[in-house]
Formats: C-alpha cells, structure tokens, sequence
C-alpha cells in the first residue's frame, strides 16, 4: 500500500499522516513536491512513534513517479463530476477498498489542503475516490480523509492480521445451540406460533456473527436453563 501526497502544505498535516499511515500498516509515503519539510519540528512532533515512517518518505517532483510500479491507483477528491464529467465520476472508498484487494500494489494519491488535485492529476490515476459528506460542506481535513480511506483499506486487505480477529463460532455448536433451543422453545410455547419462535431462534444465532468465546458462554446459560426448567432431554 503506497501512500502519496501531492504538495504537501502543513507539516502538523504531514506529520498526522505519517502516524495513520503507521496505524493502518501503509508500506510507503511518497511526497509529490511537498511543501512542509519533513525536518519540521510541528511534522516530526504530530507523526509520534511514526516519526521513522515519516522519515522514509520519498520525495519526488512529478506525480508520474510516484505512481510508478503500482498495480492499481486512485485518486481522492471531494469534488464529484456530474453524467458527462466521467473522469469525476467517483467510488465510494468501501468500494474502492473491495477493488484494492485484487492488486499486489496499490496507491492511494491525496492533494493539496487549499485547492486538491488537478483535472490532469486525477487523469493519471485508474479511479476517483470520494468521502460521502455533508453537500453543504464536503471538504475534510486532509489528515481525516487518509484516516477514512486508510481505514477502509485497512479492513479489506489487512484485518486478518489484526489484534481483533478473533475466532468465529463454528457451525457445529451453533446447530447444537439452535437445536437445545428449538427443544426449549416446544416446551414453552404451545400455541400456533411455535414454528415462528424457533425461526426467530435460529436466525438470530446464524445471524449475529458470535465469536467462539460468545457462543461457549450461551451454551452454558442454555445448559443451566434447561436444568432449571427441568427438561434434560433437550441436552440429548
């Protein structure tokens, strides 16, 4: 994942990106003609523990270098074209993300905090990138639209190496829960509404994406209630 910049103007900008870049494992910052330093004591001081990310950065002076040796490429603006302006014509950065997950290298090119990137910038790039926001007002921050669309590509091609994948619930028990359940259900419910209550159960299992941790501690409530209520033949 190749971050660029094009013209670079704050260095507490600068500086934030380098640290999201850290945060959402980017492998590369490249610089397009920045105007902030990356010696700038405001730059180095808002990157924190990225400060060695930030100082790897390559400069370079034409965004044609910066895209070199990538595989696929997008840049970002808030700026979206109406039917006959197709190079605005922009992805979503969900979408976007989706996409990314089909190439070896990928760059995501972010311009200028006062005016953004050029028509001829956006043209070297295979797709436009846009933050849904407010239509008053759908300018951001540059450092806030990295975290956005770092984030989103971060979950798309990155989570599984992340602290908080955690192991899902295997079918197995979930069937065994649904299963105890149903035979809870038959033993409570006596009405005509029977087959809709052990629907409702069943979905409500398979649907809630349970981790394994969640679903041993239902397993256990469920044991505990089939004891109590005396019906030890839904534990079979």
């Amino acid at each position: 994942m190749r971050l660029v910049l094009v013209g670079v103007e704050g260095p507490i900008n600068l500086g934030s990106v380098a640290r999201l870049a850290k945060n959402f494992s980017a492998d590369e910052l490249f610089l397009v003609k920045p105007v902030a330093r990356l010696d700038d004591e405001l730059a180095i001081r808002f990157a924190a523990h990225a400060r060695d990310f930030l100082a790897r950065a390559v400069i370079v002076e034409r965004l044609e270098d910066a895209l070199r040796g990538v595989d696929f490429s997008a840049c970002t603006s808030a700026k979206v074209g109406q039917r006959s302006d197709v190079l605005r014509h922009p992805l979503t950065p969900w979408d976007f993300a989706a996409l990314a997950t089909r190439f070896r290298k990928v760059a995501v090119v972010f311009g200028r905090e006062s005016v953004g990137l050029t028509r001829d910038e956006i043209a070297l790039c295979d797709v436009l990138v846009s933050i849904p926001a407010n239509v008053e007002y759908p300018v951001l921050n540059l450092s806030h639209a990295v975290a956005i669309i770092l984030y989103e590509l971060y979950k798309a091609t990155r989570l599984q190496e992340s602290q908080f994948r955690v192991e899902p619930a295997n079918e197995e028990l979930l069937r065994k829960l649904a299963q105890r359940l149903e035979c809870i259900a038959e033993k409570v419910v006596t009405d005509q509404r029977i087959q809709q209550v052990k629907a409702a159960l069943r979905h409500l299992l398979f649907k809630s994406g349970l981790t394994a941790g969640e679903a041993s501690g239902i397993a256990y409530f469920v044991k505990r209630l089939v004891k109590r209520l005396g019906v030890d033949e839904c534990l079979a």
